[in-house]
């Protein structure tokens, strides 16, 4: 309570004001309670905002909503914050609103914890110091400029001793370190795990967009593969979502968990243990292929490696992606039975599921990164993409084969 009535005398209320706004608040609220409704009163955030200016702010969260975020500056600082107010809201045309993470940032920014200036290891030194003490070591203040200072010659001194290839970088610094020589990347991202990759192979990189999200209503049916946006993007992602739900759109979510999305959107669950969607995916691919369910006009049109007929040249054709789920060459069939023992998921559940997706469109078939994040990730990517595109909902309104942070719109 001291903090807040700081801040609040901080931004330019004496406490003699204060004191006169609660107390007018409180006997205005008194006289409400007596006549059983509430009466708008000027409190002491009206007179905080006298000399204040509205201003427009990002939310850094990634979430995928990108909401919008307003702050109130009064002297550099930001003493308040709002979301979303700049037009009616509609299903249609709606507020970018903010949920209850984005509109505690200001607390972040403010945070006692905040890191605001350099800071380095007491007994750190260019070479190491004394390594020993990672993890125990003191931490001391320092310059910025003492800190440029040492991250050029530590940057220098790795270069001179051991390469470029020693230099171990980012994308955020990878132009910077690129001009001094070059650098040594991470393959693959610890966020999205293995889509990008398999993405700009399989596809030049298209498969992470998706259609606009009142174009989503249009779906009869709606998969969400490894996604919970109800709790990781709980602003204008979820709200577009109860949205589709709202238009008669069935969702099917599938998960390890029956999570909070599961719960409160979904028509039906698909429940698959860990890391095992992959046999999932290639189990619904043998039902629909041994039941001539899978669209092979278009597979045949826009589509290489699924049979020994259409693939790339120079490709061996034992390779195609059917003759292994059918187990031509290995012998090894992956029928549901096959999958089940795998991914946990019952086999009468994998062919009704797989039916389900064959039979209806148009349907949108979208993955979070999550499933990617994985031992052999890229083999989940492929077989989703491949399993979206056997139903041919791709290029048509309301339909959609893609993977996106939080399937989010």
């Amino acid at each position: 309570m001291s903090s807040i009535l700081g801040k609040i005398l901080n931004a330019g209320i004496s406490r003699r004001s204060f004191l006169k706004a609660s107390a007018a608040a409180t006997a205005s609220l008194s006289l409400a309670g007596c006549s059983n409704s509430l009466k708008k009163v000027e409190d002491a955030s009206v007179l905080a905002e006298e000399d204040a200016k509205w201003v427009a702010a990002a939310c850094w969260h990634n979430c995928g909503g990108r909401c919008l975020n307003k702050v109130l500056v009064k002297d550099g600082v930001v003493i308040r914050q709002k979301t979303d107010d700049t037009h009616p809201d509609s299903p249609d045309y709606p507020q970018q609103r903010g949920c209850a993470r984005g509109r505690s940032q200001r607390h972040q920014v403010f945070g006692p914890d905040r890191l605001k200036y350099p800071m380095k290891r007491k007994n750190w030194e260019p070479g190491g110091g004394q390594k020993e003490l990672r993890g125990r070591d003191e931490w001391v203040r320092i310059s910025w400029d003492e800190a440029l200072d040492l991250v050029a010659s530590e940057t220098k001194r790795i270069k001179d001793k051991y390469g470029n290839k020693a230099i171990l970088g980012s994308l955020e610094n990878c132009r910077l370190l690129s001009s001094y020589g070059g650098l040594l990347l991470p393959w693959g991202v610890t966020s999205a795990g293995a889509w990008p990759q398999v993405d700009a192979k399989m596809t030049g990189g298209f498969a992470g967009s998706t259609n606009d999200r009142l174009d989503w209503r249009n779906a009869r049916l709606l998969v969400l593969w490894g996604a919970n946006p109800a709790w990781s993007s709980a602003g204008n992602p979820a709200y577009n979502l109860m949205q589709i739900k709202k238009r008669g759109t069935k969702i099917i979510s599938v998960d390890p968990l029956y999570n909070a999305t599961a719960q409160s959107m979904a028509d039906d669950f698909v429940p698959v243990r860990p890391g095992t969607d992959t046999a999932l995916l290639v189990g619904m691919a043998y039902y629909m292929i041994t039941n001539n369910l899978h669209d092979q006009e278009f597979l045949d049109k826009y589509c290489v490696g699924f049979d020994a007929d259409h693939m790339p040249e120079g490709a061996d054709p034992k390779e195609n992606f059917k003759d292994y789920v059918l187990g031509t060459y290995d012998g090894v069939p992956k029928t549901p039975e096959w999958a089940s023992e795998i991914c946990g998921t019952s086999p009468e559940k994998i062919r009704s599921f797989a039916y389900e997706i064959a039979t209806t469109k148009p349907m949108i078939f979208s993955s979070s990164y999550a499933p990617a994040r994985t031992y052999k990730g890229q083999q989940f990517c492929q077989a989703f993409l491949t399993l979206g595109w056997m139903t041919g909902n791709v290029g048509i309104s309301g339909a959609g084969v893609w993977w996106n942070a939080h399937s989010r719109q």
